[in-house]
């Protein structure tokens, strides 16, 4: 994070530091994906991919699906999962944290495991898009309307 920010994000002075800003999804569209995987110090090419096609749908997805985003937490993560490489969790992690969908829980193999060990959840596995969100279901309906809180207290 700290490399995209320095590589493509803006610099701004606070409290006589210097920071460098995390870019817009739009910048990002202006790079190659080699280039924003190198200069951003990003693990794979895939994930430098995704940055580059959101940032070049973002305009055009963001008009077709502003409302969806606030109309339920349901439809928003349908809308934030048409986006390339944007997965149940990290569209969770999404509306949860930058949507503020409080009830969204965002799993991942850590939060599973907490699930199975302590609250007994029978879910195996996580890896198919049904299992994923039952789960996700049962654990909004078990930690209630402020789920988020809890999956974060929990890791």
């Amino acid at each position: 994070m700290r490399a995209l920010a320095k590589a493509f994000g803006e610099t701004v002075s606070w409290n006589g530091h210097s920071y460098s800003i995390f870019p817009s999804i739009e910048c990002l569209a202006d790079y190659k994906p080699k280039t924003i995987k190198r200069r951003g110090n990003m693990r794979t090419l895939a994930m430098a991919r995704y940055l580059h096609e959101i940032g070049m749908e973002w305009p055009y997805w963001y008009k077709k699906n502003r409302n969806e985003l606030n109309a339920s937490y349901e439809r928003a993560v349908q809308a934030l999962m048409q986006l390339p490489g944007v997965d149940p969790k990290v569209a969770d992690c999404t509306a949860l944290i930058g949507l503020g969908w409080k009830e969204s829980f965002p799993i991942d193999r850590w939060i599973l495991r907490v699930l199975q060990k302590e609250y007994s959840f029978e879910t195996r596995s996580i890896t198919t898009l049904q299992n994923y969100q039952a789960l996700s279901a049962k654990a909004r309906t078990f930690f209630g309307p402020n789920a988020g809180w809890a999956q974060n207290f929990l890791f």
